[in-house]
């Protein structure tokens, strides 16, 4: 492969554990991870307000919940 996409919105946390078994997979296989384009799925929300942004944040979740099974 020649790139990876970290998916699902990660964390910090998530992002470089994806990283550390990245490079590890690398080790394992004699290959330069540098040589691998990295990238991460995210998203950003934009309103003329603050309480539009807190809507807009709060519709996702419940539709990202209810996708999941949560609600």
């Amino acid at each position: 492969a020649d790139a990876v996409n970290v998916g699902g919105f990660p964390t910090e946390e998530r992002y470089a554990a994806a990283m550390r078994e990245l490079e590890e997979a690398c080790s394992e296989v004699g290959r330069d991870p540098r040589t691998i384009l990295r990238s991460h799925f995210g998203m950003f929300m934009i309103g003329e307000t603050q309480a539009d942004v807190d809507e807009i944040a709060h519709k996702i979740d419940g539709a990202v919940a209810k996708e999941l099974g949560l609600r």
